[in-house]
């Protein structure tokens, strides 16, 4: 299993947890990465962040710059609303 797959596993490990479930009468809250891991749960938002962050923290500590992590907001069918993170493979080599 690469470094990338067992991000992705401990990421999904985390329980999802609807806002509305986790701040009443509160309006879309997004959480810091360090919030999400404190609390054991959060939403589509909470996930892609932590997962981008921690593409992206590995990603440089292995000097690996030809890779960028993105959040991407957007609409899903059926979910609606939602994020996703998104691996970029950034290397001139890819247009040889």
């Amino acid at each position: 299993m690469c470094i990338r797959d067992s991000i992705a596993h401990f990421v999904a490990m985390v329980p999802f947890l609807a806002d509305s479930q986790a701040f009443n009468d509160l309006p879309d809250m997004w959480c810091t990465s360090q919030e999400f891991i404190d609390m054991c749960a959060g939403d589509y938002e909470e996930h892609a962040v932590l997962l981008c962050n921690y593409f992206n923290y590995v990603d440089q500590a292995q000097g690996r710059v030809d890779y960028e992590s993105y959040v991407i907001m957007g609409r899903g069918i059926p979910e609606g609303v939602t994020s996703y993170t998104c691996l970029l493979y950034t290397s001139d080599a890819a247009d040889e």
